[in-house]
């Protein structure tokens, strides 16, 4: 029997009535914390969006008669949730700078691969270059493109996936990320509550469904199945839930659910092997035998690359850049994950100071150039995954690492504390039926 398991994968046949579905009628569904990836499990890649959804304030709930703004209707979350709302100009903890000295004298102290001495630009040196730095307007003619997209969109009362960045720096939206740190992302303020957490997935997964794969509603219930992927140590009270989702709301006639560290080692055809799935706010680790993840394997480290954005933005303003990032924008931060992608690396033949361009084409704002100076904090930075006290801009310490914990679901008559304590009760019974005879 062949299975569907991920992207690229051969047709299927589902237990039940052993009927042959084909891969393009399958839909791999593996939500994270910054982007969403879906697609039919033919394709050669998936669809990769922002998971996220904006949605604009009803008339009223923004500013008052008097002026003043009412801050308990809005709620924007961010790319990376920060320790007590920290902004660009709090001072860091000394640990931080403890491990950016530590990581500078190991990366001082390595040889090239060529077997070469290292070196170091002072970064006294590189802050008095970026002071000087020229800065380029660009032609307001390159921008026109982007305003009217931005008009478009502006039209929409809901704006879901990549657009949300956007209509970030409109203030008449309130933003939601529904996917935080692994796990589904609740919370106290506006749509923090689990059905409105489960309805921003309703209304981004709908979007991309309909809108990306072109699945209508109306062949859902008959012609398409759902692979969702999940992770290891994702909450299994809140599978129901998006159980519930994709078969009720979605309407989808079958859905299966899987782990995400089971479907690694399906796609690198390996029948056991340790898996360190690397994500954008979680490092999740666990051994795979045979299929089944061991539930006493699995670890979890509540840091990933979004951390190490904050952090690049920690080590380049002590640079003297000439821009400021807010890392409440959503822009911001985005411009600063671009420039990690982009810029950071693992190569020790990399030494010295580097210059580089970034454009700033914020709307609202004129679009500029920068050249900018760099040194070794592109090569310190993915090192603090090694170092997680370079960290402690947008990482708590005292939870950083957790370990997998049995949770009871009393809904599910295959859950093992149920087992357990029903086998415990009949076995009583059956004890005080024979004392009685």
């Amino acid at each position: 029997m062949e299975h569907s398991v991920g992207f690229g994968s051969f047709p299927a046949y589902f237990c039940e009535t052993q009927e042959y579905v084909p891969a393009s009628n399958i839909i791999v569904i593996q939500p994270g914390s910054k982007y969403l990836r879906i697609g039919r499990a033919s394709d050669p890649e998936p669809h990769v969006n922002l998971h996220a959804i904006a949605r604009r304030r009803k008339t009223g709930q923004s500013i008052s008669s008097d002026g003043t703004n009412f801050t308990k209707f809005i709620h924007r979350d961010t790319l990376i949730s920060l320790l007590s709302g920290k902004s660009a100009e709090e001072k860091l903890p000394p640990e931080v700078e403890s491990a950016r000295l530590q990581l500078c004298h190991t990366l001082q102290t390595s040889l090239k691969p060529d077997g070469g001495q290292r070196y170091i630009t002072p970064t006294e040196q590189i802050s008095a270059f970026n002071k000087i730095s020229k800065v380029g307007v660009i032609c307001k003619e390159d921008t026109k493109v982007a305003d009217d997209i931005l008009k478009d969109l502006l039209q929409k009362e809901t704006v879901v996936g990549d657009d949300v960045i956007k209509i970030s720096t409109v203030p008449d939206y309130n933003i939601h990320f529904p996917w935080r740190r692994g796990g589904l992302n609740l919370h106290s303020g506006i749509g923090g509550s689990l059905t409105s957490v489960v309805n921003d997935i309703v209304d981004i997964w709908e979007y991309i469904i309909a809108d990306k794969l072109g699945v209508s509603l109306k062949d859902r219930t008959h012609n398409y199945r759902v692979l969702l992927v999940i992770p290891v140590m994702f909450s299994r009270l809140h599978i129901g839930e998006l159980v519930h989702l994709v078969m009720n709301q979605l309407q989808f006639s079958h859905v299966i659910v899987i782990h995400d560290h089971v479907c690694a080692t399906f796609g690198a055809a390996l029948s056991c092997a340790t898996v360190v799935d690397v994500g954008d706010q979680r490092i999740s680790i666990s051994c795979v035998e045979d299929g089944i993840s061991i539930p006493q394997t699995r670890i979890e480290l509540k840091y990933g690359g979004g951390d190490l954005t904050v952090a690049l933005w920690n080590l380049m303003r002590q640079s003297g850049v000439p821009f400021k990032i807010d890392l409440n924008s959503l822009w911001d931060l985005n411009l600063l994950s671009n420039l990690k992608e982009e810029l950071c690396h693992f190569d020790l033949s990399r030494c010295g100071s580097e210059e580089h361009t970034v454009l700033w084409d914020k709307p609202g704002e004129t679009a500029v150039r920068y050249n900018i100076l760099v040194g070794d904090e592109l090569l310190i930075v993915p090192l603090s995954y090694f170092n997680p006290d370079l960290l402690r801009g947008s990482v708590e310490t005292t939870d950083a690492i957790s370990l997998y914990k049995s949770q009871q679901a009393f809904d599910d008559p295959f859950d093992d504390a149920f087992i357990s304590e029903t086998a415990e009760s009949y076995d009583r019974t059956i004890f005080c039926t024979r004392d009685a005879l």
